[in-house]
């Protein structure tokens, strides 16, 4: 039920914007490979003379900052419910050439059960003369654990998360690592009497642990174009790679995801994910979301495309401006056991064994 809320409130918001920016009825998706083509080997897209120095440019005024809500609905890799998220990503560094843009990356999700999960994400990107972008970058993430007596919140998880990307032409490459720190391990415990034995107390334990991990992404355009006139531009995008979780005690897990995603208007995410391994089976997830331009505001985005400057620029900006990818959400693994000592109530001295 929390799930239907939230996707409720995605498309209200998603309708909301979509009526405030009515009156910009401009093509708001640039052509990237276009762009590319324009500036041929180099993402310069200045006037003559600045193309020709070779001084080092930095600048820390605010390049891009956005703030994006999404609902992810479904079961994913180490967890089994949906999640809603809001982020605020802010890049930094005016655009010049062989620049550096650096980023803060503030994620915030709550799952369909109260639950709570965090990341806090810090790296840079380089604009490199050779059509390609390429970043670094380092994440702290949290996520709060199983309910404490399977009643209450329980105890949080913490990794750190470095990755590195290459955004080219055609491909893009994303390689991340995940390493837990501090306690990996938490268990749980509850009391229960089964009714249906005799009123017999249960001791049920349960216990949860992080997993260190990687997972490497390929990706790719399978198109774009525009619908209504130019109103409504969109781009379809493929990615897809394997993932490794290493669960200790010689527990591996080898899998592989995918993700289709839409892009509508810029602004507008649809996206469908899957991925299997042979602990989890298969999972397949519905994502919707939407971005909302802090700066450069939407009105400053209109006129993008009036010149081939502006518009090399605009697209520029789409691909450095985009989101992190990798795993958000700590995958954790859960035992449950059920064993032990059934005790009746009536303190006889027989025990029961499972």
């Amino acid at each position: 039920m929390t799930g239907v809320k939230s996707l409720s409130l995605i498309f209200l918001l998603t309708l909301l914007a979509a009526w405030l920016q009515a009156d910009d009825c401009v093509p708001a998706f640039i052509q990237a490979e276009e762009c590319k083509e324009y500036i041929g080997d180099s993402y310069d897209c200045g006037p003559p003379e600045e193309k020709v120095r070779s001084s080092f440019q930095f600048s820390w005024n605010t390049y891009s900052l956005q703030a994006i809500l999404r609902h992810t609905e479904g079961r994913g890799i180490g967890y089994h419910r949906g999640y809603t998220t809001l982020e605020f990503l802010w890049i930094s560094s005016a655009f010049k050439r062989y620049s550096l843009f650096p980023f803060i990356d503030l994620r915030g999700h709550g799952f369909n059960n109260q639950k709570l999960a965090a990341n806090v994400g810090i790296g840079i990107r380089y604009l490199a003369p050779s059509r390609w972008i390429f970043g670094a970058n380092l994440y702290y993430d949290f996520r709060q654990g199983s309910h404490q007596g399977f009643k209450r919140v329980g105890y949080g998880f913490q990794q750190i998360g470095i990755g590195l990307e290459a955004l080219g032409p055609h491909w893009d490459v994303r390689f991340n690592l995940y390493e837990p720190i501090k306690k990996r391990w938490w268990n749980f415990t509850q009391k229960v009497f089964e009714s249906s034995l005799g009123n017999i107390e249960v001791d049920s334990h349960k216990r949860q642990h992080s997993m260190r991990g990687f997972d490497l992404e390929f990706g790719t355009c399978l198109g774009q174009g525009s619908l209504f006139d130019c109103c409504l531009d969109w781009k379809a995008y493929l990615g897809f790679g394997p993932y490794y979780l290493d669960q200790k005690r010689n527990d591996e897990k080898w899998g592989g995801k995918l993700r289709l995603t839409a892009n509508f208007a810029r602004y507008y995410l649809l996206e469908l994910r899957a991925s299997y391994d042979r602990v989890n089976d298969g999972a397949i997830q519905v994502r919707l979301g939407v971005t909302f331009p802090l700066c450069p505001s939407r009105s400053k985005q209109a006129d993008c495309c009036q010149t081939s400057d502006s518009c090399c620029e605009a697209a520029i900006r789409a691909i450095i401006s985009q989101p992190i990818e990798r795993m958000e959400i700590m995958p954790l693994r859960s035992h449950h056991i059920e064993r032990i000592k059934k005790r009746q109530r009536d303190h006889s001295k027989r025990d029961l064994v499972v």
